[in-house]
């Protein structure tokens, strides 16, 4: 694979599943072999619902990584609000990336 056989494209309501799919990958691969605590199933139990609201929100973005018309990886990530400790800015979040 090179870089130019490599697609970035936005993630739409339609690619919730292939969201939580990759998703769930990454929690198996790292959390579950770094990280003793974690729930790895996570992604599989929340289900679509919270891929989806970040899809459709104007204060993130999710994007697909394509190779051959399949979603190869996913980036998840979004706007912060200020909170009590951190006023007054508004921070970016990277929930997920994984390719």
């Amino acid at each position: 694979m090179t870089t130019e056989d490599v697609r970035i494209r936005p993630a739409t309501p339609t690619d919730v599943f292939d969201v939580v799919r990759l998703e769930s990958q990454l929690f198996e691969e790292d959390a579950g072999a770094h990280e003793p605590f974690a729930d790895v199933t996570w992604p599989h139990r929340s289900g679509a619902a919270d891929p989806a609201a970040l899809i459709e929100s104007s204060t993130s973005i999710v994007l697909l990584a394509i190779v051959s018309d399949t979603p190869v990886g996913v980036l998840m990530a979004y706007a912060a609000p200020s909170s009590e400790t951190r006023l007054p800015v508004t921070s970016a979040v990277q929930r997920t990336l994984t390719l």
